[in-house]
């Protein structure tokens, strides 16, 4: 119930979930499969994302939720970008809050789509806080830091932030849990599909919410000839210059693209010959500002507990082979692999269960990390992480048209089972997911990706340190079972699988 307008709404903490070691993650960046072994500078990495997060938000707010005002907390309206950066830089909102509100942002949206949720509601979206995109940023980041934060801030807080009255700030909370029916703690599974989302290109983003949001996202006619539309955002220029792209204007994310992109860029930014002039001093000033601007951006989301995970020179040399066999030699893994992920991560399980004493003694680690919850939720979190990033973030181009096929196989076998009520990746005990094909080659990548992963969450440092002991020791069983974990030929690919493969846009 929410109190009187000195005191803020109470959000029951979180119940305990199946992978409660786990934080909810929160990638620092996803690199193309063709730079999985690249090791990127650290600053322009949080840079990178920072800048990616921004523009997501700017956009996912502007598309779903207009600005109907010229005005907020009685001041002119700032862009919103710089709303959104400003505000978060002062409120010192983590990451991990920004996703969430976000994502309540995107599912009370999802709801305006059902005519029962309107009529229910009809009195209740009268009120015109459901027409200020602003407003209803800041109440979800009001529910959403409750949920992650604890101690989170109050709402007193938030209205000398924001400049509303205290009154103004309970009214938006309340408001916005009502249309969420108190829907606040969502299921760990729902937050990591959205995480990877969230962090896929624009288009795949609002492709993905298209598919609930068609008429939200275009507004113009509607025909076989123009096809679907996005908002697209200029990174560096005004939102004067946003625009609605058809989809002929934008292209697949590939290797070719990606280097074309490449080319552009270094194109566009290629250094002019310094001219000795005073002139040039004021520009000088002024770049120099803009990038401790950035600098003081990025520090004050970045700092988080950093996370490295070492891997075995045995594993690296399998790392290089794997990426030279599938890229130069355009072979592939041959599905399903013996042992499979879920096989893999059984072994690894039963065999620290049953042998603690042996690795407490020869690592020194504390008997905590061995007690069978922990090891399976290690276990079971490692399976999940690979089911949803094994799609976005680890196959090579060449591995596509192979995964593409798999995945329709499984759809295809998973709705028949359950009369395709249940999607990929949300499965029955009778389905099976991505964990249950691929096998230690995959898995082995997807460590590469971790550290970049989970490095901006707000993991507990005791969290953090039983995942880093139970890598290292899963790493390390990975080399002493190699021969049994790894293949040891990989398989040549036909001739239609050449041509299939270069043609897949998947």
């Amino acid at each position: 119930m929410l109190a009187s307008t000195t005191t803020t709404t109470q959000i029951s903490s979180p119940p305990q979930q199946k992978f409660s070691l786990w934080s909810p993650p929160n990638p620092s960046t996803f690199y193309c499969s063709s730079q999985l072994l690249s090791k990127p500078n650290k600053h322009s990495q949080k840079l990178q994302y920072t800048e990616r997060i921004l523009d997501q938000a700017t956009n996912i707010l502007s598309v779903l939720y207009p600005t109907s005002t010229k005005t907020f907390s009685n001041k002119p309206l700032a862009s919103l970008k710089t709303f959104i950066r400003d505000f978060l830089k002062k409120s010192k909102t983590t990451f991990s809050t920004l996703q969430l509100a976000l994502l309540y942002l995107v599912n009370l949206k999802k709801s305006f789509q059902n005519l029962s949720f309107l009529q229910e509601n009809i009195q209740l979206l009268s009120d015109p806080i459901f027409k200020c995109g602003r407003r209803m940023f800041l109440a979800s980041l009001v529910i959403a830091s409750k949920v992650v934060l604890e101690p989170a801030p109050k709402n007193i807080a938030w209205s000398k932030l924001s400049g509303l009255p205290i009154t103004e700030i309970n009214n938006a909370e309340r408001l916005l849990l009502s249309a969420l029916n108190y829907r606040v703690v969502l299921p760990f599974e729902e937050f990591v599909e959205w995480n990877i989302l969230l962090h896929s290109p624009t288009v795949e983003l609002f492709q993905k919410i298209n598919l609930v949001l068609k008429k939200e996202i275009w507004e113009g006619k509607s025909n076989e000839e123009d096809g679907p539309h996005y908002f697209v955002h200029y990174q560096g220029w005004k939102e004067k210059w946003d625009e609605w792209v058809p989809e002929s204007r934008g292209l697949k994310m590939t290797e070719e693209n990606l280097k074309k992109q490449k080319d552009l860029v270094a194109a566009h930014t290629t250094k002019k010959p310094e001219k000795k002039s005073e002139a040039t001093a004021p520009s000088s000033e002024r770049g120099k500002k803009r990038k401790s601007e950035h600098v003081d951006t990025v520090d004050e989301f970045a700092k988080r507990v950093e996370i490295k995970i070492p891997i075995p020179e045995e594993l690296k040399i399998k790392l290089v082979d794997d990426w030279e066999t599938v890229t130069k030699n355009q072979r592939l893994v041959s599905l399903p692999r013996d042992p499979t992920v879920t096989q893999i991560l059984q072994k690894y399980r039963e065999h620290i269960i049953n042998n603690p004493t042996s690795f407490n003694e020869k690592e020194g680690l504390k008997s905590s990390v061995f007690q069978e919850e922990i090891v399976e939720q290690v276990t079971d979190g490692l399976k999940l992480y690979f089911d949803k990033a094994l799609g976005n973030i680890l196959l090579y181009r060449f591995e596509r048209f192979q995964y593409v096929q798999l995945k329709e196989k499984l759809n295809n076998e998973n709705n028949g089972s359950n009369n395709g009520t249940e999607k990929l990746g949300e499965a029955t005990h009778a389905e099976k997911c991505m964990s249950d094909y691929y096998g230690a080659e995959h898995l082995l990548r997807l460590f590469v990706q971790l550290p970049s992963l989970i490095a901006h969450t707000n993991m507990e440092t005791d969290a953090v340190n039983v995942l880093k002991d139970h890598f290292a020791l899963f790493l390390q069983w990975m080399v002493e079972n190699a021969d049994e974990l790894f293949l040891k030929e990989y398989e040549h690919a036909s001739a239609q699988y050449l041509v299939d493969a270069k043609n897949c846009t998947s």
